[in-house]
Parts: C-alpha cells; structure tokens; sequence
C-alpha cells in the first residue's frame, strides 16, 4: 500500500504531484486542517505556512505517530520532526521522505515491542508474587512454588499469569 501524505503550503500542488509521480498518495492542501489530516502517514509542511500553523500540525501528528517534514520552516523541538531547507531538489525530498517514513515504521515496531515487554515484565512480578505467597502461606521453597506454578498451567491449560492470578485471589484476599 502506498503511503498516505499531506502536502500543506504553497507549493504542496507541486510537490503532491511528484509524490503521486513516484508512488505515494499524496493530496495537498493550502493551509493545515486537522480533519485533512487524519489517517495519514506523513505530513509535508511548506512555506508560507505561519510558526503556529507549524507548530500545531507537527505536534498532532508527532502524537498521532506520522512522520514529519518541514520544508523551509523550522519545526518545534522535541517532536522529531525533519528540517529541510528551501529550495529543496526532489530528490533529497523524496529521500528524505522516504528515510522518516521507515524511522516512522521501526519507531512503531519497537513501540509494539516495548508494550509487549511491559506485559511480560507485569506478568512476572504478579508470578513472582503469587510464588511468594506459597512460600508465605504453605511453606514451599521457591523452587517448588515455581514447579507448582509450572505445572498449574499446563495442567489445566492456562497462562502462568492466570494461575498466578488465581493464587493471589486465594491468600491475598
């Protein structure tokens, strides 16, 4: 699927067609509007769009994950925005394009494998201390509580969570 951009300025007639030109799907727009801008994967800003303009669309899509390039207009700090002085070629355009596209792409990668890292870390502090309240409760050994755990699960086909869920419910109620 191609990538959705949003050309805003004005040259982003222009621009959008060199973009369509090479694959992306690209509209343009003379002045930043929000519902424009929704569902897409890029934003291109241009001149003669005033500092405020800039500063709001480039922090909505920063928080909406889309990459962003600012060309000839400074973006606001902190939001990871692209600055590519004017005039700009093409080709460094659609380089550059193309190299915060992927950023954007291993960005959202890595934020999916953080939050499956968080569950995983969340999971073994409530195994952890679920294995706790054995050792507290019914005098097991760690290593015990943890076999106990183990086989809690592939015994009646749950997650380790789901036992340890259980466990806690059971002595810390």
């Amino acid at each position: 699927m191609a990538a959705r951009v949003l050309a805003c300025g004005g040259a982003a007639k222009k621009v959008c067609a060199l973009l369509n030109e090479h694959g992306y799907a690209a509209r343009a727009a003379r002045e930043y509007v929000s519902e424009r801008a929704k569902d897409i994967d890029a934003a291109i800003l241009l001149p003669p769009l005033c500092a405020e303009a800039v500063q709001s669309a480039a922090e909505e899509q920063a928080k909406s994950g889309a990459a962003v390039l600012c060309v000839g207009v400074q973006p606001p700090a902190g939001l990871g925005a692209v600055h590519l002085p004017s005039p700009v070629s093409a080709a460094v355009l659609l380089q550059t394009l193309a190299f915060a596209l992927e950023m954007r792409a291993r960005l959202h990668a890595l934020e999916g494998e953080n939050e499956r890292l968080k569950a995983a870390l969340s999971d073994f502090k409530l195994i952890d201390r679920a294995k706790c309240a054995l050792i507290q409760y019914l005098g097991m050994t760690e290593k015990d509580a943890h076999r106990f755990i183990e086989k809690q699960a592939m015994d009646r086909r749950v997650s380790r969570r789901e036992v340890a869920l259980d466990i806690l419910k059971t002595y810390e109620s």
